[in-house]
């Protein structure tokens, strides 16, 4: 017996692993390019140059073929050594091949163990800047990309773009979701617009003030801003979405800091309430507008519809969500007042 035991933990413990590659002989991968010509597919991936003379933080080895994964297939097979994966920050598409339709790259995506599902996808009018960019040495466009996309989210909420995690929730629902363009723009690689998926093709343009409530609903960032007369960061706020049988009701709490410093010292606390009503009003017709933009182009972009389905699987019907009323409560006070802090003597509640 303890013979069969030695034996069987000799196999486990002697053998090397199956799939093991040494690190000098991978290729970090930080972003990878889906383009189309001539009728073919052409993927590109953006491998870091790790030596210590690079000039550069990133090159490309790229591969064609008559889908996606044969295109994958032939740079694996072209390659010296052996892509990895695993650490890949940003997925860049073309407009055409995102037009054409995204399901069968989503489906390899899911199937290859090696890519995690954390990575950012964008899109982008041409993928030739990108091949061209000049990284600095131990930078990558895949790791640019994707700061300035999660703190944009963080900060702003009037562009979005999904994960591969978020876009595969919605795809396995088929649900809307939506994508941000990319460019390059002064040397500098700047988010652009956002736009709908429909049926997993790019679809239209959404609006930024759509794009806002978009990152709300979803939870998706910290501040964001509201313009107009004066200038406002809104912050540490709660959105809630409350689905009843005729109605949905979505609800937003916070703090709105003034960002505005002219002429605002001599505003009084009657002012101030006014000005507090008048954001909470502007909010409101804000929001309601969005939705009644959505129903106007006849698309669930919010995914209502399926909001709706968790709570009254038995009612619901493909277009309920355009047969629902919408109330939008908004609830916000200015309890920081910046540099109007000296002239009021301290916030609303005395603080």
């Amino acid at each position: 017996m303890k013979k069969f035991i030695i034996l069987v933990l000799s196999i486990f413990l002697l053998t090397g692993c199956y799939d093991y590659h040494e690190l000098n002989d991978l290729e970090i991968v930080s972003s990878m390019l889906v383009d189309m010509k001539d009728d073919k597919y052409v993927v590109s991936i953006e491998v870091l140059d790790t030596s210590k003379s690079a000039k550069n933080g990133s090159f490309f080895l790229s591969g064609e073929g008559d889908n996606f994964e044969q295109a994958m297939n032939n740079i694996f097979y072209n390659s010296a050594m052996t892509p990895f994966y695993s650490h890949m920050k940003t997925l860049i598409i073309s407009e055409d091949v995102a037009k054409k339709g995204l399901e069968k790259h989503l489906d390899f995506l899911l199937r290859d163990t090696q890519f995690r599902k954390d990575f950012y996808i964008f899109v982008t009018d041409d993928i030739d800047q990108f091949l061209e960019y000049e990284t600095e040495p131990a930078e990558s466009i895949g790791e640019i990309a994707k700061m300035s996309a999660k703190r944009n989210h963080e900060k702003n909420g009037h562009y979005k773009t999904s994960t591969f995690r978020e876009l595969v929730y919605h795809y396995l629902r088929d649900n809307y979701y939506v994508l941000g363009s990319i460019n390059i723009k002064d040397e500098k690689i700047s988010l652009d617009k956002t736009y709908a998926v429909i049926d997993n093709k790019l679809g239209f343009e959404i609006d930024k003030e759509a794009v806002l409530l978009e990152n709300l609903i979803y939870e998706n960032n910290n501040t964001f801003q509201i313009y107009g007369d004066y200038n406002y960061e809104i912050h540490g706020y709660k959105f809630e979405r409350e689905i009843k049988e005729d109605k949905i009701v979505l609800s937003l709490k916070g703090h709105a800091r003034l960002l505005d410093s002219i002429n605002t010292d001599s505003l009084d606390e009657k002012e101030l309430e006014k000005l507090e009503k008048n954001l909470n009003d502007k909010v409101e017709k804000k929001f309601n507008d969005i939705v009644e933009y959505s129903k106007r182009m006849d698309h669930d972009i919010f995914n209502f519809n399926f909001f709706y389905y968790m709570y009254y699987p038995k009612l619901v019907k493909e277009n309920s969500w355009k047969n629902l009323e919408y109330e939008i409560k908004s609830e916000l006070y200015i309890s920081e007042k910046g540099l109007l802090l000296n002239s009021l003597g301290g916030s609303k509640d005395g603080k």
